[in-house]
């Protein structure tokens, strides 16, 4: 702890703890869910005092323009957080005034409105356009902020260099017992202030004096899933294996595809940490007993979007495994360029790493492990073992995308997007994917089911036999409100297409269909043991009983216990909740997680190609000669 305290002295970062309290309507009363944060103390004023200490003369306002522009700051008087645009060292609290007859200065604005006094009137004020969804447009509207009154969010790119300074950011000192205290400490302050116990009688409000406990159980992954309902034990090292599986820096890849021939793209002045890079990367793939070769080296003049997509289109052939390409900063053209060539022109699995995030060898390592892996996955190879014995298994992610879900417009942009990834081999190593464009949300839904029918011919081309059990993931990221509509027509259109449309004879397969929600929820009074009413020759979908239940990762690093629900909308197996429960939790499992908040591998996947094709490519991938998620 000490030496964690120290950094955060030497970056300049101070947390506080604070507490994130919702207040929600159920049906059986008023549910107060709290929740832990900590937060970033340092002001835009103090990294501006820190610059001009540290810089002689006027160097100190460009490497203060060029830290703090574009970051993202809180101001707490509205509870509103603004993108830095630029710094106005010209203007101060005390110079600047409003276009209006009253000439008042920031200094009165923020006394008389806010009641709070600048402390320095000199100080130079922060720049902002305030942006809004949906604009394609540049704002050329200019707002000004105070520097001492606007918070830093995250951390710094000098602490973000800063190996130590980064485990400072997900510091969090309260274990379970911490929690519950904390808890226990803001009831009884609010039952002690005579002024609030009032306020909240007038409403008719009782807080109890009772936290609600709730129970769940601990899954052991190095259990496999059988459909008997047997759990199988390998061997006596399971208990390790368990341990080794959950780390995936541990050990070997299950199966690791050699990387022979490949490219990696950069700028030249990007030269020697390319070089540090690639030994890293090969020296990683020893220890995980992938083989990576010295890649093609293609040096470019400079970073322009141009001058990656020549690079690409010149280099880039059919023996080519992998382009791997070095770029400065998150350009959103330059992106779309580079996908929309390896996607569609040239399909290519690509790797783009960002110079920052290999700019620090204390985290190489990690880095290079965590491309390592998500480069062994895009080609084929499997990251840890897949612990489900039940035969003739297919997994299915159905995911949508239309433009309202992002906040600018652009010609690329598609209307709707509908995205299907299944998995074809019991490994879950080759997949079959696909997408459709639409106009309108009705024609999406109706073909969903030939979705699913093109995913089960893929399966049964690949195997020569049909799956006998299929597990379909279907992404919500509207309200609940559109369950009825999904259970009702999308679910029973897979039904009638698989069984009454006659793909074999007699052909009726174990369906389970599931949706989740997007955000993690905390409805912990519902965070009961799954039950189901068995049903195993229902094949109308409004017949089938519905249920949910949670997953949830817990560890060190998070400050509360969260769960994402899952709903189980249709299912005519004689599997448990619990194995169900448990066989979606594997599917999270065989692949690199890296947060805490599980999702299925199948969904993620669907989500990302429905998200690609209609964000970013405005087009459908060439899928021709890859049965590997070349395009993630």
């Amino acid at each position: 702890m000490a030496t964690l305290l120290l950094v955060i002295l030497k970056v300049e970062v101070r947390h506080w703890n604070g507490k994130i309290v919702n207040i929600e309507r159920k049906d059986d009363g008023i549910l107060l869910t709290i929740d832990f944060v900590q937060k970033s103390s340092t002001t835009c004023y103090e990294e501006l005092e820190r610059f001009y200490m540290s810089t002689c003369g006027d160097d100190y306002q460009e490497s203060a323009r060029k830290e703090l522009i574009n970051k993202l700051v809180l101001t707490r008087y509205d509870n509103r957080t603004q993108r830095i645009d630029n710094i106005d060292f010209q203007l101060t609290p005390a110079t600047f005034t409003f276009n209006d007859d009253s000439q008042t200065t920031l200094i009165d604005y923020y006394l008389n409105k806010f009641d709070m006094t600048i402390k320095d009137p000199d100080q130079p004020l922060i720049v902002y356009c305030p942006r809004r969804p949906g604009e394609n447009t540049t704002n050329t509207e200019v707002n000004y902020l105070v520097p001492e009154f606007c918070y830093l969010t995250g951390l710094s790119d000098r602490a973000h260099r800063d190996a130590r300074a980064r485990k400072t950011h997900n510091l969090i000192p309260l274990n379970s017992a911490g929690r519950q205290a904390e808890i226990s400490h803001f009831h009884h302050m609010i039952r002690r202030n005579i002024a609030t116990v009032k306020y909240l009688a007038l409403w008719g409000i009782n807080i109890v004096s009772t936290n609600i406990s709730i129970h769940s159980s601990i899954d052991e992954s190095y259990r496999k899933i059988s459909y008997n309902d047997v759990v199988l034990e390998d061997d006596e090292e399971n208990e390790q294996k368990d341990t080794q599986d959950n780390d995936h820096s541990y050990g070997h890849f299950t199966n690791p595809i050699e990387l022979t021939n490949w490219l990696l793209i950069y700028p030249k002045v990007d030269e020697d940490r390319a070089s540090i890079y690639v030994n890293m990367l090969r020296q990683v793939g020893q220890q995980q007993g992938m083989p990576i070769n010295e890649p093609i080296h293609v040096k470019m003049d400079d970073d322009e979007t141009d001058t990656y997509a020549n690079a690409l289109r010149s280099n880039l052939n059919e023996q080519i495994q992998l382009v791997s390409l070095i770029v400065k900063s998150r350009r959103i053209d330059r992106y779309n360029t580079i996908k929309r060539i390896c996607c569609i022109e040239i399909p290519t699995p690509t790797e783009i790493v960002l110079r920052s995030t290999i700019a620090d060898d204390d985290i190489l390592p990690n880095v290079a492990l965590n491309i390592a892996r998500d480069i062994n996955f895009k080609l084929g190879g499997q990251i840890r073992t897949i612990n489900i014995n039940i035969p003739n298994i297919m997994m299915i992610g159905l995911a949508t995308w239309t433009s309202a879900q992002v906040n600018y417009k652009s010609s690329e942009h598609l209307d709707y997007v509908l995205a299907i990834v299944g998995s074809i081999n019991y490994n879950m190593t080759e997949y079959f994917s696909y997408a459709k464009s639409y106009t309108n949300e009705n024609d999406l839904r109706s073909d969903i089911g030939l979705f699913v029918r093109l995913a089960i011919n893929a399966y049964y081309e690949e195997n020569k036999i049909y799956p006998t059990t299929i597990i379909i993931g279907r992404n919500v990221f509207s309200s609940f409100d559109d369950l009825n509509m999904i259970k009702e027509n999308e679910i029973q259109s897979i039904i009638d297409i698989i069984i009454h449309n006659n793909i074999i004879e007699d052909y009726k397969p174990r369906l389970i269909i599931f949706t989740y929600m997007k955000q993690m929820i905390y409805d912990f009074y519902k965070y009961v043991q799954p039950k189901k009413i068995a049903n195993v020759d229902c094949l109308i979908a409004k017949d089938s009983p519905s249920y949910c239940f949670y997953l949830s990762s817990h560890r060190d690093h998070c400050s509360t216990l969260q769960a994402r629900q899952f709903l189980v909308l249709f299912d005519n197996t004689d599997l448990s909740a619990q194995k169900i429960q448990r066989l979606i939790l594997y599917l999270t499992l065989h692949i690199p997680q890296r947060n805490q908040f599980f999702l299925p591998s199948v969904c993620r996947f669907a989500q990302r190609l429905s998200s690609l094709v209609g964000e970013t490519l405005g087009a459908l991938p060439n899928f021709s000669q890859y049965k590997n998620l070349f395009y993630l």
